[in-house]
């Protein structure tokens, strides 16, 4: 005991040490935690309902929790499963399930811890980068304050824990120390980053990047053999739980892996998305393309760069394009147009001795604080009115409104096609036949159990579901959600009221159907 307590206390003085001697930083950080925490709660609830992903990570938390499985239908690989599985521990060990009215919610307090572990690893991630606490800080808000941000990291998006994940790789790849063991910790992470979102694997380039420029010449060869078998080992799992399930390839009567990646490869889509980004935010996206060229001149700043070029080319390709996409862009966006910031203030001359290149070295200081200046007057309004934009409103209210009615009208027992927000918390409340409205016409197991042939629609007792969802339901040929619809009855609507206007806005529909 005596040996445990002079080891404790030994730990104890040199964290103390370690405390004292970043203490500025340490204030600084604390201070921007809590503003962003602030923002955060004012705008907690931005984006909801706008997106049903949100509640299938959610839904798929609850079935690890209480049914035991990956998945609250058949696990047919859409994503690894370590995305809700972390949502899943966080919901035990704050007993989310059990004290949220509204679950996704709680899977949003989720994405505000990892926000905010994000912005503590760019603030030491940006030292690493040899920049001063000011561009850290910088850094920091770009990436937590941006409209883009309000709107995206508090939803239960997989991709907001990949981030956090994807910058603890990076801290680790640029370590002062250059150890063997930050190349197995940026492995580690990127794996994690990986089985939690799989197109986190896109960004192994710019890890080993940073791994290449952070040792000299002599030595890259071990960091880089830890870091790739450290990566590849544990990113494996994966595909290894899919050989043993006989699920990698397409085969009579299961899902397989194979087919669940050609399916997202062929997704169709277009460039919409982008335009619909730029409307929350064009500042941040067109500021760190403007720096990609300044960025591939900086050596420290390249693998950054490169990283964001890869996220644009992965756009330019086609295709379909997910709204969280740019969750990913936001790091590599917020640490570039600091980095650059950084670089245009502190480069120097190599002598400054005579008065013309003092003159030069002070031209160039007022350059680059007129440049920061400019950037400020004119993102500030435009941020925030992005701000008071995603103050919440009444989104939440309708929501609410429509499951109090469902509670006092509709039978728990009625098969009920909802939009995968609404499932979980249906479920919690003991509707026992409540169904994500897809799984109507793309699961066979659904349809044998309530849809089966001969009685085809008239197996769903309700549909409810927002107008935003009709249209992505409308894409379904033949949908027996809107065979459903169509033959139903319209028994209530909840929904935002233009006072403008006095129309409804993307109403929660409720239709009783036969």
């Amino acid at each position: 005991m005596t040996n445990l307590g002079q080891r404790g206390a030994v730990i104890a003085s040199r964290a103390w040490s370690v405390v004292k001697l970043h203490r500025r930083s340490l204030d600084a950080l604390l201070l921007l935690l809590g503003v962003i925490l602030l923002v955060d709660i004012l705008t907690f609830t931005a984006g909801f309902g706008g997106n049903d992903d949100p509640g299938t990570y959610t839904a798929q938390a609850w079935a690890v929790l209480y049914k035991g499985e990956l998945a609250h239908y058949t696990y047919w690989y859409d994503h690894p499963p370590l995305g809700w599985l972390q949502i899943a521990l966080y919901a035990w060990v704050t007993d989310g399930f059990g004290r949220a009215s509204i679950d996704t919610l709680m899977a949003g307090e989720f994405m505000v811890v990892a926000q905010l572990v994000s912005c503590a690893l760019i603030f030491m991630l940006m030292p690493r980068l040899n920049f001063n606490r000011m561009f850290a800080a910088l850094g920091v808000c770009l990436f937590a304050l941006s409209p883009l941000a309000i709107q995206f990291q508090k939803m239960a998006f997989l991709d907001n824990l990949a981030v956090t994940w994807l910058l603890a790789s990076m801290v680790f790849a640029v370590s002062r120390r250059r150890s063997l063991g930050s190349a197995f910790g940026a492995g580690v992470c990127l794996a994690i980053a990986t089985l939690t979102k799989e197109t986190s694997a896109i960004w192994v380039v710019v890890i080993v990047y940073m791994l290449w420029q952070n040792h000299s010449k002599g030595t890259r060869s071990w960091p880089l053999t830890i870091f790739f078998s450290t990566f590849v080992g544990i990113g494996s799992f994966y595909i290894l739980y899919a050989i043993l399930k006989g699920e990698l390839f397409p085969g009579p009567g299961h899902v397989s892996l194979w087919d669940s990646l050609m399916w997202q490869l062929g997704r169709k889509g277009g460039y919409e998305q982008i335009y619909t980004w730029l409307g929350f935010d064009h500042f941040m996206l067109y500021l760190a393309v403007a720096a990609v060229p300044f960025g591939l001149f900086v050596r420290r700043l390249r693998p950054v760069t490169v990283g964001f070029v890869v996220m644009c080319l992965t756009l330019a390709r086609g295709g379909y394009i997910p709204a969280p996409f740019i969750i990913g862009m936001l790091p590599f966006a917020a640490v570039l147009i600091a980095g650059v910031f950084g670089t245009l203030w502190s480069c120097k001359l190599r002598d400054a001795a005579s008065a013309k290149q003092k003159t030069l070295v002070w031209g160039r200081n007022l350059l680059a604080g007129a440049l920061v200046m400019v950037a400020i007057v004119m993102v500030a309004p435009s941020w925030t009115q992005g701000v008071r934009d995603r103050i919440p409103r009444d989104e939440v209210w309708y929501y609410q409104q429509t499951i109090a009615w469902v509670q006092q009208n509709v039978p728990h027992d009625a098969v009920i096609a909802v939009d995968d927000n609404m499932w979980v918390d249906l479920r919690e409340l003991g509707y026992t036949n409540v169904v994500w409205f897809y799984k109507f016409d793309l699961d066979p197991a659904i349809q044998k159990e309530y849809t089966p042939p001969g009685v085809g629609y008239r197996g769903i007792d309700y549909v409810v579901l927002k107008d935003f969802y009709w249209s992505i339901a409308d894409d379904v040929d033949n949908s027996l959600v809107i065979q459903a619809r169509d033959h139903g009855q319209q028994v209530a609507t909840f929904g935002n009221t233009n006072m403008a206007t006095g129309s409804i806005v993307d109403p929660y529909d409720v239709v009783k159907v036969g």
